[in-house]
């Protein structure tokens, strides 16, 4: 039963979020699925903060450190990619069963 595509979380480790949104799009413009995997996001919160000389900078805040979030169609190909791309722990729910927002 296919529903189409929906969003899940990944859980990485801490530092890896990145790595794993660009080894994740690699492999789906490699191995042509981008008619299963549609999106990534790592939500991050921007803000401008002074250093004690009053020079400003943009820093980016990860919302969730550890966790990316996947748009995608759930099949055995498109958990199989994702679940081994290295930095990947695993999908957020019970077990081994992803769950979707």
């Amino acid at each position: 039963m296919n529903l189409g595509p929906r969003w899940y979380v990944i859980h990485t480790y801490s530092g890896y979020e990145n790595k794993v949104k660009v080894s994740i799009e690699k492999v789906v413009e490699n191995r042509g699925l981008g008619h299963l995997i549609f999106d990534l996001q790592i939500p991050v919160e921007k803000e401008i903060v002074k250093n004690d000389k009053g020079v400003e900078r943009e820093v980016e805040t990860k919302l969730f450190p550890a966790y990316v979030l996947i748009k995608m169609v759930m099949t055995d190909e498109s958990w199989h990619v994702v679940r081994n791309i290295t930095g990947v722990t695993g999908f957020v729910g019970p077990g081994s069963k992803p769950v979707s927002l």
